[in-house]
């Protein structure tokens, strides 16, 4: 697939064991920026080796935060935000383009793409709980000139005035997939945040 006029970003923390099947899926992006959170492992040498933009970060309590100070830096107007831990499916992949055009589109009111995801619990996809089954998602590209980043979490990413999101009908797999606790304890973590 040729580049796309998409910044993607990845803030990460010692996340090197997720970062290379994240990133490698994000090669269509015209600019993919990893931020690293101090990370001690291999996660800066991964963002390197993957044609990331590195950009230092101190440790913050939540991504939202990174969000809201990096994305007005960006060089396209058009971001996808991603997690170290999460692997866009080829059949999202393939929607990009026809979701860029209906959100640089003024003739809607879309500031965003609400994407399906599956979340997994130690690789296995979750089925219990509010986070499985078929979890609604959350918003993953944006139109940084129709959104706004607040440093607020699961709150901090909303349309300006006037604009919506579009919530991409869940077909043939596309989604983002989410490898989101490993133990028991990271899952109870997640559910009292």
């Amino acid at each position: 697939m040729e580049k796309l006029p998409v910044s993607a970003i990845v803030v990460g923390r010692n996340d090197g064991s997720f970062l290379q099947n994240c990133l490698s899926k994000l090669s269509f992006c015209d600019e993919l920026i990893y931020v690293d959170l101090e990370s001690t492992d291999d996660s800066l040498s991964i963002a390197v080796a993957n044609g990331a933009v590195v950009v230092h970060h101190p440790v913050v309590p939540i991504v939202e935060i990174v969000h809201a100070s990096i994305s007005n830096q960006t060089k396209h107007h058009i971001i996808l935000i991603t997690d170290p831990d999460e692997i866009l499916d080829v059949e999202l992949i393939r929607q990009i383009p026809s979701l860029i055009k209906l959100l640089n589109n003024d003739t809607n009111r879309y500031a965003a793409a609400y994407v399906p995801m599956i979340n997994y619990f130690n690789g296995k996809r979750l089925k219990g709980t509010i986070w499985g089954g078929n979890y609604l998602g959350r918003t993953t590209l944006v139109n940084k000139n129709r959104f706004l980043f607040t440093p607020y979490v699961h709150n901090g990413r909303i349309p300006k005035d006037g604009f919506e999101l579009y919530h991409v009908p869940r077909k043939n797999g596309n989604a983002v997939h989410h490898y989101w606790a490993q133990v028991k304890k990271q899952l109870l973590q997640k559910h009292r945040r």
